[in-house]
């Protein structure tokens, strides 16, 4: 079946639909139509929708390991992961990130949160209905950061996640750092 803004669409193949994406060429700059247009077809397929999902989860494993390891010490990482992780949403663990005390890289921590909210609409959008309706296309097709990400699909998606888990590896690992030297000056 696949998935169409407006409706669901007849049982053309994912294949072929495929094919056809990848046989689009409009030229440097596209009208929103034509914008909204390509949105319609990057998000028809299921598979396309699966790749959505599958690359969010991974950013949100990213983000929770990156919580995890700042609001709870070494002992009870587990324990604070499996307990306490899986009852925020989405939402909740972006504020998190966005209230966190980091001393630098603030400006890798203010894009992950940006590109984590807009990825987090784009997989509501997929995970949550049978299909995008024209309003939904329409402003993932006018917010430039999500146009990116979808505009050649899968590549330009698969580099924005790798993009977002290299903020949040380097957020990661700029807190950890900071503990070390921490602990060196405490002993």
């Amino acid at each position: 079946m696949i998935r169409t803004c407006g409706g669901v669409g007849g049982e053309e193949s994912r294949g072929s639909s495929l094919s056809r994406l990848a046989q689009l060429d409009y030229g440097d700059e596209m009208t929103t139509s034509s914008r909204k247009d390509h949105v319609r077809r990057v998000l028809a397929p299921d598979e396309n929708a699966g790749r959505i999902v599958r690359g969010f989860a991974e950013l949100e494993w990213n983000l929770e390991l990156l919580l995890t390891r700042y609001f709870a010490t070494q002992e009870r990482f587990n324990e604070f992961n499996e307990i306490l992780m899986g009852r925020f949403t989405m939402r909740q663990k972006i504020e998190l990130l966005r209230r966190m005390t980091l001393p630098r890289r603030m400006r890798a921590r203010d894009n992950a949160v940006s590109s984590l909210e807009k990825l987090l609409f784009l997989r509501n959008i997929v995970a949550h209905s049978s299909f995008a309706t024209d309003e939904d296309c329409e402003r993932l097709a006018s917010d430039n950061e999500i146009w990116r990400a979808l505009e050649q699909f899968p590549k330009s998606f698969n580099l924005e996640v790798r993009n977002v888990k290299n903020r949040l590896t380097s957020l990661e690992s700029s807190y950890r750092a900071r503990a070390r030297r921490r602990s060196r000056v405490a002993s």
